[in-house]
């Protein structure tokens, strides 16, 4: 359960987009939500606000605070729906941590936050959420160092289920009751330094599908790629990325397990759509964490693919040296996790590392010369450890 959470954001021109500059940072964000359905009519009705407080203080300047209240809803039934998303005052919301209200009457003079809203004005909405399940408490922290750039971050989060009542005038005739949740997210950020511009991430990793049971989960990944593209081509004409990924699964009852992905995948546009993914093994591809790494294969018609029946359009027997070496700085995530919810535990640990490097690469016959390319590299390893009994109550 190892996250990194960005808000807050500041950009200054030091430093590459999106990039936090040196400061503290405070957010919460607290959400709360209704559901109802009726089978008979087929219509369903959501609510949906949320209220962001935002507290910024760069190094060097004054502190400032925002605030923004958003209410989202809907209703939609066999003839169609109407629905819209506006700012109201933040007074219009009282929320608490087992009790949510909500009273406002929207008009043409609030902010619209959904320009294909068609819902006619003006409309009063009321509704009470009572907290009615376990309470889920989650958090997470992670440091992230490049350079001489560092960014450490803190995120709580506290959730529940909630039973509830609302009134929709006059969209919705009478009251109706649902269910809902009531959710808040405490994140604090420390900036310090600037970050260089090399300080890229290598890419949004495919998340899980929700939390293990009981046992020790390991995960250790490494990514090395590099890409070609001529001036004025919307995509890349080479595309090189060699993914390692091993996890493996020690639970407290049923037989351990262990998965791994080694494979490269090469993508060509510049003769036609040419392509192919085989798997790799380990005196084909090496690493020095992300300091350099190299690739030597020659794949054939007798290669192993990654899909069982896969196709291959690339030329073959084709040979492949590529050589990556850091150009640094590397950048270093160090994340830790905790979970909770009624008997539920959940600790993990991850340390991420990113470089950028430079590459040499020779692939025949596909490439007439070889070539000399930028590419990036990633690892990452984490260890997640869980005790007790997952249990469907928990909203997570």
């Amino acid at each position: 359960m190892l996250a990194s959470l960005l808000a807050g954001q500041v950009v200054v021109s030091a430093q590459p987009p999106f990039a936090i500059s040196a400061g503290q940072y405070h957010t919460v964000a607290e959400q709360s939500g209704f559901f109802n359905f009726d089978p008979v009519t087929s219509m369903s009705v959501n609510v949906n606000v949320t209220d962001t407080k935002s507290t910024s203080a760069p190094t060097g300047s004054r502190s400032t605070t925002t605030e923004t209240t958003q209410l989202q809803f809907g209703v939609f039934g066999n003839d169609g729906g109407v629905g819209g998303c506006y700012n109201i005052a933040p007074s219009d919301l009282t929320f608490g941590v087992t009790v949510v209200t909500l009273h406002t009457t929207i008009t043409s003079a609030n902010v619209s936050c959904d320009p294909f809203g068609n819902v006619a004005l003006p409309v009063t909405i009321d509704a009470t959420l009572t907290a009615s399940g376990p309470v889920f408490t989650s958090g997470q922290g992670s440091q992230f160092s490049c350079g001489g750039y560092r960014l450490e971050t803190t995120v709580s989060t506290v959730n529940t289920g909630a039973n509830g009542t609302a009134t929709i005038t006059p969209v919705v005739t009478g009251s109706l009751t649902g269910q809902g949740n009531i959710r808040s997210d405490d994140t604090r950020q420390h900036a310090q330094g600037v970050e260089p511009d090399n300080c890229q991430p290598y890419g949004a990793q495919a998340g899980g599908i929700g939390p293990p049971p009981a046992g020790t989960t390991t995960d250790s990944l490494v990514m090395a790629d590099f890409f070609v593209q001529n001036p004025g081509d919307w995509q890349p004409s080479l595309d090189v990325a060699v993914t390692k990924d091993i996890q493996t699964s020690v639970p407290k009852v049923g037989s351990p397990s262990s998965t791994t992905q080694f494979q490269v995948n090469i993508v060509s546009t510049s003769g036609g759509f040419e392509f192919g993914c085989f798997t790799l093994d380990s005196s084909q591809f090496s690493n020095n964490g992300v300091q350099g790494a190299s690739l030597s294969a020659t794949f054939d018609q007798n290669s192993p693919l990654c899909f069982p029946g896969g196709q291959v359009t690339l030329p073959l027997p084709l040979t492949v040296n590529v050589v990556w070496t850091g150009t640094g700085p590397i950048a270093t995530t160090h994340s830790v996790g905790d979970l909770t919810c009624l008997t539920y535990r959940d600790h993990g640990e991850g340390v991420t590392q990113t470089n950028n490097e430079s590459v040499t690469a020779t692939i025949s016959p596909l490439l007439a010369d070889p070539i000399t390319a930028v590419g990036t590299m990633q690892t990452n390893s984490s260890t997640a450890h869980q005790e007790g009994a997952q249990q469907p109550a928990c909203h997570l």
